[in-house]
Order: structure tokens, then sequence, then C-alpha cells
């Protein structure tokens, strides 16, 4: 598909970016795939796969982990406290099937059920992400990154709060991670050297204030970019007929 403003081209088919993903391999020489879950009995980790899950779910603690993408060595790092927090959090008795008061997904929804919770610094910026049991298994805004959930079973106390986690410390990062956006000239249809030296000012000021963008915002930018082309392509097509 082509116009004279842009140009996509598609290759392949049947896969999707996440395909692989969410792959997990586990201490015990288990693989998963998907959201798996887990927490720490007797001093051992036990795991609960996205195939077992809907089988086991009533024997997990009333707060546990959840995570999509996997992590290396998971059971060999230092986790939060499951027992304490919770002993901080619940109190001595509350129904499990009741709402939990206040908290909403990021779409509005009331969360009933096992209250899936994520609260993490992104980019310098606290990001807090609550899911339900359903709403968890689907990819949104927040999932170009690497989040770890807290599955909260039933109700807490007013105003508790649970930890943030610093990701970081379980997610390996390097030095090209992230979102990145380069601005290059169009020479297509022809190379001018002096065309090239009468638009130099202008075009150094362009490259000048996207080294000034703040990089929280260029996904807005490329989907707003996304966007605009769409709408042209789809402009162009319904002046052909």
């Amino acid at each position: 598909m082509a116009h004279d403003n842009a140009s996509q081209v598609i290759i392949g088919g049947g896969a999707t970016p996440s395909d692989g993903l969410y792959s997990h391999k586990l201490s015990n020489e288990k693989k998963s795939k998907g959201l798996l879950h887990f927490y720490k009995q007797n001093g051992d980790w036990k795991f609960v796969t996205a195939d077992e899950y809907a089988s086991q779910k009533t024997q997990l603690p009333d707060l546990c982990f959840a995570i999509k993408a996997p992590i290396e060595n998971l059971s060999a790092l230092d986790w939060p406290d499951l027992d304490s927090i919770a002993k901080e959090v619940f109190e001595a008795a509350s129904d499990s099937s009741a709402a939990h008061e206040g908290i909403t997904t990021s779409d509005g929804k009331e969360v009933k059920g096992p209250l899936y919770h994520s609260r993490c610094f992104i980019n310098h910026e606290e990001v807090e992400v609550n899911h339900t049991e359903a709403s968890i298994l689907e990819d949104d805004v927040y999932s170009i990154n690497p989040l770890i959930f807290f599955r909260v079973a039933r109700p807490m106390k007013k105003d508790a709060k649970l930890p943030s986690i610093d990701i970081e410390k379980f997610y390996k990062q390097d030095q090209a991670h992230g979102l990145d956006l380069e601005i290059v000239p169009d020479l297509t249809h022809q190379i001018n050297a002096e065309l090239l030296k009468k638009t130099m000012t202008a075009w150094n000021e362009v490259t000048e204030n996207d080294t000034k963008f703040d990089a929280r915002y260029k996904q807005d930018l490329l989907e707003a970019v996304d966007a605009n082309i769409s709408n042209l392509v789809n402009e162009k097509k319904h002046q052909g007929r």
C-alpha cells in the first residue's frame, strides 16, 4: 500500500509481536507461557501457570505475585515479604466476593473478585495499574513495560496501600531500551546540494527541537503520526472511488 506521502510494506503474517514474549522457565525445569502466579510457602517458591490457574486459583493465598514477562533467576531474587504485607493490608476477616471499594481499572470498571495491582516508577514517573481477573490477560498501553502485579484475593483495609516495586531490580535493562524517534531528510526524489544548503538552517532547527522533545511523549507522537497517515490513506481511497 502506498501513496505520495507514505508507504507500508506487510511481510509475512500469522504472528504477533507478543509471540514468545511471555514464556517462562521455572526453577523446577517446568516451562509455561502467559500469566504466571507465584508465592513462597514454608520457604519454597510455588508456581501456578496459566494452564493451571483455573483449577488451582482457590489454593492461592490472599496475596501473591503475578507477572507476564519472564524474570531470569526469579527464585534467587530478593522479593517483598508477602506474609508481612498481608498482615498490614487485610482485615482479620473479609468477604472475598466483595468489591474492592474505591479501586477501579484504568477504564473505570469496578473490580470484583481478584484485584491485580502494580505500582512502580517508569522513566522517573510513578505508574499505578489495576486490573480485574479478566483484563489482566489483555495487553494495554502499560504492556510496553514489564510489570509485577500483586494479586489481591479479597478487599483490603480502608486506605491500605500495597508497596511500590522497583522493576529495575527484577528486569534487566540495556542502553537501547525504550523508544527512539529519528528524523531524517527525504532525499528520495532528488539530491541537490544547493537546495540542502539553503534549507540547512531550518533543518538544524528541526533536529535541535527533536533533541529537546521529552522522551516520555514520543510514544504519543508516534501514535499521532500513525493516525494522521492512516487518515490520509483513507482520504486517498475515498477520492479514488
